[in-house]
């Protein structure tokens, strides 16, 4: 029996989609692909440009009630195996992720946690782990594709999906996806992630280049979202699994009525210059506003309780309708 019959038998057929993003000689060719790797998985893909190898997979537990949040947890971990090396100093043993691992995690789950139903409050784990680094082709950017990919063929709710490129610019041209050797020489070090509609994330690093080069760029950036968009939607369709159905929350009626009548309240305390005094402002709001309406509430202890959590909860809600306002009014906060 030959490896494709025996990985047939075992269901283990793999589905590959393929995007190149980029021009000319410096284009890139990134190849998504499941259904080899990490079956127990809810979804989980292999990502590849050049011989940089990433595995991102996604798992999901079970409904947690009462939760006010949402404990989404992405982690991004590079390991020196994948370069071939093996760690030289004292601590031979890799222990937490470092700087970097950290900030690539967080620019992964900034674009991500606003895509998730609303009302879906599952621990959700999302991990990618470099496997292979050929020392050319940035595995940070395409951990972040892996996720949004692995997302998507999931049967978790994600309103997806999303793509992520790295924009660099060199002797004038911009380069998107740059190599290790090319970032160096770049005056312009931008990653990018955002939809088919929009853009939803930015982080840049640059040696003071002309706003028109940055719009140039950013607009750049985003047309070569929608390819990778486009890609991750034909693996949908290809392997993607039915998306579990969430009941949407209803929206408690404390929120516009504290919104509607607290709203001057909460400005002033928005706009208090220091940050540790507007935080002091906003809590000490919070207390004054939930107390007033806790007051006009009847019942015994236990609806009282309720009560108060749920008024607690609108505050937040309507502090972002607020916070919201005074932006588009134009005012920092």
């Amino acid at each position: 029996m030959d490896r494709n019959t025996a990985l047939t038998a075992l269901n283990m057929k793999k589905t590959t989609v393929s995007v190149v993003v980029g021009e000319g000689l410096d284009a890139r060719m990134i190849e998504i692909e499941t259904g080899y790797l990490a079956k127990q998985a809810n979804g989980s893909v292999v990502v590849r440009c050049g011989e940089t190898f990433v595995m991102s997979t996604v798992c999901d537990g079970d409904p947690r009630l009462g939760l006010d949040f949402f404990p989404l947890t992405v982690d991004y971990r590079e390991k020196m195996y994948a370069a071939g090396r093996i760690p030289g100093n004292f601590f031979r043993r890799e222990q937490r992720p470092s700087e970097h691992e950290t900030l690539i995690s967080r620019l992964t789950d900034r674009p991500l946690r606003p895509l998730f139903a609303p009302g879906y409050k599952r621990d959700t784990s999302c991990q990618s782990v470099v496997i292979s680094f050929d020392g050319a082709n940035e595995p940070d950017v395409l951990s972040m594709v892996g996720v949004s990919a692995a997302l998507c063929i999931s049967s978790i709710p994600f309103d997806g999906p999303i793509g992520a490129v790295r924009i660099g610019l060199v002797d004038g041209k911009f380069l998107v996806n740059p190599t290790c050797a090319q970032r160096g020489n770049s005056v312009l070090d931008l990653i990018v992630a955002g939809t088919n509609d929009a853009i939803t994330m930015v982080e840049c690093g640059a040696q003071e280049v002309t706003e028109a080069v940055m719009v140039d760029a950013l607009m750049l950036a985003h047309r070569e979202i929608k390819k990778v968009v486009a890609a991750i939607k034909e693996l949908v369709a290809k392997v993607g699994k039915p998306k579990m159905q969430i009941e949407a929350p209803v929206e408690s009626p404390w929120v516009k009525k504290i919104a509607a009548e607290c709203s001057a309240e909460i400005k002033t305390a928005l706009l208090t210059k220091n940050k540790a005094a507007r935080y002091a402002a906003v809590k000490a709001a919070k207390v004054a506003i939930c107390a007033r309406y806790l007051a006009a509430v009847s019942g015994d202890d236990a609806a009282k309780a309720a009560a108060k959590s749920e008024i607690e909860g609108a505050f937040g809600d309507a502090k972002d309708i607020v916070f919201r306002d005074l932006i588009l009014d134009g005012k920092r906060v």
